[in-house]
């Protein structure tokens, strides 16, 4: 009985850590109407003619492979289409040592975890008005 606690605990942790990335938003401009997260443009250089939404932040599920960081930019469009923003201008992003991830071994009935990372971005909301 302890075998099924110890798999059912480390499924937990693992689903918990892959395959996510959570996101949040703090409005310091104009919200408006949402949009379809399709229509937020990502920008890594400022463009003209814009205003501020809101703050983003966002993490990746606990690796730092490129389909975690796809994620973690997904997550920052819809946290942006949510407030109406067409645009999402990226501010950083970090590798961040956290997490947990691990192996179960059936044979020695034993678990194995190791420390890995996640990718943390942080950018802004905006509204280009004359997006194309």
């Amino acid at each position: 009985m302890r075998t099924g606690v110890k798999l059912i605990f480390f499924l937990f942790v693992v689903f918990a850590l892959v395959g996510c990335a959570t996101s949040s938003s703090v409005v310091t401009g104009t919200k408006r109407p949402a949009l379809d997260p399709s229509q937020v443009r990502v920008y890594h250089t400022a463009p003209a003619n814009y205003e501020e939404v809101a703050l983003l932040s966002a993490d990746s599920g606990g690796w730092t492979s490129q389909g975690e960081m796809q994620m973690a930019v997904d997550a920052l469009k819809k946290e942006a289409a949510k407030n109406g923003a067409n645009g999402v201008l990226m501010v950083s992003q970090a590798a961040v040592g956290s997490g947990v991830t691990g192996t179960y071994n059936a044979y020695t009935n034993s678990i194995s975890a190791q420390q890995s990372t996640y990718t943390n971005m942080r950018a802004v909301a905006i509204y280009v008005k004359d997006a194309q």
